[in-house]
């Protein structure tokens, strides 16, 4: 774990305002340090602070999903803290482990049954409907007439952020974008107005000692409302992320896929591979494996 002297500075600040002189750090995103804080809680200190109206409605999207009685839990704010410009989350404590952690140490059955449940639970948001809403993110103001508009205008909101690395790769953004557009027209205009997660992978998704999903984690910055098959093309892209999952793992998923969606999937599934690549393409030094995830997929587009 690397961190600034900075941000250094800050967790033992807000270590200080606890009162506690040390806690166990029990995970790493892209957006924070979480710590065991107690038997029932944790804390969330912020790598690059959010403004306190970011935090406020991220709260008001936690008790919003926490009351809609999933199978599963998700993520309950309990505090926000303030140590001088910056904020600190204590949430509820979430039980399991996630995916990534217990996957390799599973059989065959095992990775099969879990596959399953991985694939379901995610599927129990598509009965989450808010019709009163925009089409766009939550946490931000990217308010869309339709899905297509959403899709087209997130798609390209890191433009001056990725031009720099899509140029050092020789891939040409304003190619990607020309046919991304074509393909963009393919999609649904008006979609059911379902809960997205938008960042369902492994390291998000909690699963107790029977393989049952007990909580799904980061409801957050890429959640949206939208398309639910955007969730869905996440289940399977996202597997290209860990080498433990086998090809045959990925086919079984992908048929459990097929059945339910139909082959026609595939090119949605497509669409929105270069949709995350495009908003990936900037984590080369915070995360390497989703940075050539995303180099990859946009070469592949290009070719195809």
């Amino acid at each position: 774990m690397n961190m600034s002297d900075t941000l250094q500075e800050k967790i033992k600040g807000i270590f200080s305002i606890l009162h506690v002189s040390d806690l166990p750090l029990i995970g790493e995103g892209g957006e924070a340090y979480v710590y065991n804080y107690g038997e029932d809680k944790v804390l969330k200190i912020f790598k690059s602070s959010p403004n306190k109206k970011e935090v406020e409605k991220m709260n008001q999207l936690f008790k919003l999903v926490d009351s809609m009685h999933l199978t599963f839990e998700t993520p309950l704010i309990l505090e926000i803290g303030e140590f001088k410009d910056s904020l600190f989350l204590i949430e509820k404590k979430l039980k399991g482990n996630t995916i990534d952690k217990v996957y390799s140490q599973l059989n065959a059955e095992q990775r099969k049954a879990l596959l399953q449940n991985y694939l379901e639970a995610i599927e129990s948001l598509s009965h989450i409907f808010f019709d009163q809403l925009s089409y766009g993110t939550i946490l931000s103001n990217v308010d869309c007439t339709n899905w297509k508009e959403f899709i087209e205008e997130k798609s390209q909101s890191k433009k001056d952020i990725i031009l720099p690395f899509l140029q050092e790769e020789g891939i040409s953004y304003d190619e990607i974008i020309s046919n991304f557009r074509n393909d963009i027209d393919t999609l649904q205009q008006y979609p059911a107005k379902n809960l997205v997660h938008g960042d369902y992978f492994f390291g998000n998704v909690l699963v107790d000692e029977n393989l049952t999903i007990s909580a799904v984690i980061d409801f957050g910055w890429w959640s949206c409302i939208g398309d639910h098959l955007m969730d869905i093309a996440g289940v399977i892209m996202f597997l290209d992320l860990y080498q433990e999952v086998s090809q045959i793992e990925k086919d079984y998923l992908n048929d459990l896929i097929s059945k339910k969606y139909g082959t026609a999937f595939s090119h949605v599934l497509s669409i929105y591979r270069v949709y995350y690549s495009l908003l990936l393409a900037d984590c080369k030094e915070p995360d390497p494996k989703a940075y050539n995830w995303s180099i990859h997929n946009l070469n592949e587009y290009l070719k195809s």
